[in-house]
């Protein structure tokens, strides 16, 4: 015969996420603890940034397009962005725009 199945058993109150023995949290040093927590800091702000730049982007793409334009070349005149079909702006060196060039005409 199989085993018999029971009803799983339901906590009044949510558990924590782990249960510690008292007596064995392992203390963190001062130094550690700070950096962890810089170190929290700046994951957030990169999450602030990232949405930020996202947004920009997407300004930039609209703009590009109402404006006809498909290649823009960046400040430090290295790069260029290119508005291609899907959503996003492509950017590439200038190096490798030469080389694409060069290889669309062996072909």
């Amino acid at each position: 015969m199989g085993k018999k199945k029971t009803a799983p058993v339901r906590a009044s109150e949510p558990l924590p996420k782990q249960q510690r023995l008292p007596g064995t949290d392992i203390p963190v040093p001062r130094k550690v603890q700070d950096l962890c927590d810089r170190y929290v800091d700046s994951k957030r702000q990169t999450a602030e940034w990232r949405a930020r730049t996202n947004g920009i982007r997407e300004d930039l793409i609209a703009a590009m397009k109402e404006a006809g334009i498909e290649t823009l070349e960046v400040d430090d005149g290295e790069k260029l962005l290119r508005q291609v079909d899907k959503p996003t702006v492509e950017i590439k060196s200038r190096k490798a725009v030469a080389q694409d060039k060069q290889d669309e005409e062996l072909s």
